[in-house]
């Protein structure tokens, strides 16, 4: 069995251990912190040079970088869904992140200068998820967001995109099929309407009609066969007249705050950079310095 005092010792060592290990971690901080302290005042205006440099490099910075505006639309659509048009839209991201912009200005048909200002182009569902993994057949609203350096341009790019997501050669060939049917459509009801007209005006040929007709038995279906049709016909015309596949229901809305943030921003920014260099570098050298004059030039 283990002796008592043997156990009384042994806590006594730990515990003066204990007090030799936080007096020199004391010791180190305060050595370490003289050691800085020293450094900032000796060489205080060699740390201002350094202040003075950053803030410059950084208020340069900001004045030659192009700030970067994001803008966002919401648009609904009648054609095609989701998943391709979220297709066209990273494609053209694609090109604008290679910086392939002859390509982007043939899309969107603008001018290669214009399309210099465009930086990124994204799609987006009524759940915030990127339309091009969206696979739903729902047609419901999406949202395109594009990142520009020229604010002015927002109403450009929104018109360009819109004209490049309705050229697209489906829907293209998909439309005239659709326009030539209702032009059709529209023909036939027309000659129904004036059909039922002369009969209405020449109250004579119902009678004789009425047996040859087998639609057409009294006046009031006459009436509601009148009323449908002329339904149908504005119908008709209401959709060949909109021509849009797709539709803006809010214009793209630029934000004002440029993402590069206030000159003042990135001057203090630039600053505090430079001086934690140069207050680094002094303090490397000074370190050196130090052990070189007490361990010789073997350091």
């Amino acid at each position: 069995m283990q002796d008592p005092k043997e156990n009384k010792v042994d806590d006594e060592i730990s515990l003066q251990d204990l007090r030799l290990f936080l007096y020199k971690t004391l010791l180190t901080i305060e050595g370490v912190f003289t050691f800085f302290w020293s450094i900032f005042k000796k060489k205080l205006l060699l740390l201002i040079l350094f202040l003075a440099i950053g803030a410059g490099i950084g208020f340069g910075i900001h004045k030659l970088s192009k700030n970067a505006y994001y803008a966002q639309m919401t648009i609904s659509y009648y054609e095609l869904h989701n998943k391709i048009y979220g297709d066209m839209i990273s494609k053209l991201n694609s090109l604008v992140k290679n910086k392939n912009y002859t390509s982007v200005s043939q899309l969107l048909e603008l001018p290669i200068e214009t399309c210099l200002a465009l930086k990124k182009i994204e799609a987006f569902n009524v759940r915030n998820e990127p339309l091009f993994e969206d696979l739903s057949f729902n047609k419901s609203p999406i949202s395109i967001s594009i990142k520009i350096t020229d604010p002015t341009l927002a109403k450009d790019f929104q018109n360009a995109i819109i004209k490049y997501l309705e050229t697209n050669r489906f829907i293209a060939s998909r439309k005239a099929l659709q326009t030539k049917n209702l032009k059709q459509e529209l023909a036939y009801v027309v000659d129904k309407i004036q059909v039922i007209e002369n009969l209405l005006n020449n109250p004579e040929l119902l009678s004789s009609s009425s047996k040859k007709d087998e639609e057409v038995s009294t006046i009031s279906d006459l009436l509601q066969k009148s009323r449908e049709y002329f339904s149908r016909k504005l119908d008709i015309e209401s959709t060949l007249e909109i021509d849009k596949k797709i539709e803006v229901i809010d214009d793209a809305v630029v934000i004002q705050h440029p993402t590069y943030g206030s000159p003042l921003k990135m001057t203090i920014l630039g600053a505090a950079v430079f001086f934690a260099l140069g207050f680094l570098l002094l303090s490397a050298k000074t370190y050196k310095k130090q052990a070189q004059e007490e361990f010789g030039n073997d350091i």
